[in-house]
């Protein structure tokens, strides 16, 4: 019993020590992630995962905005109103 509790907090060390590695690369949020809702944070990353084209519309929707408005080009159908 002694080896198995053992041999439990050692591998809890070792993957804290991992968290905490993969944490300097970027990889994953472990400990510095601040004030926040774990859960709302999955949502958030499950919605990218199954909605992809959803952060591609803000993305094209923020460059329109920088660049103004869109000037005519040749062949374009004549703006009414």
């Amino acid at each position: 019993m002694l080896a198995v509790l053992g041999a439990v907090a050692v591998l809890t060390y070792l993957a804290h020590r991992g968290l905490l590695a993969m944490e300097r690369r970027g990889w994953v949020y472990y400990r510095s992630k601040g004030s926040g809702s774990m859960g709302a944070s999955a949502m958030f990353g499950l919605n990218e995962v199954f909605h992809p084209g959803a952060q591609q519309t803000v993305i094209e929707l923020d460059e329109s905005e920088r660049r103004g408005p869109r000037r005519a080009a040749p062949g374009d159908p004549p703006q009414v109103g």
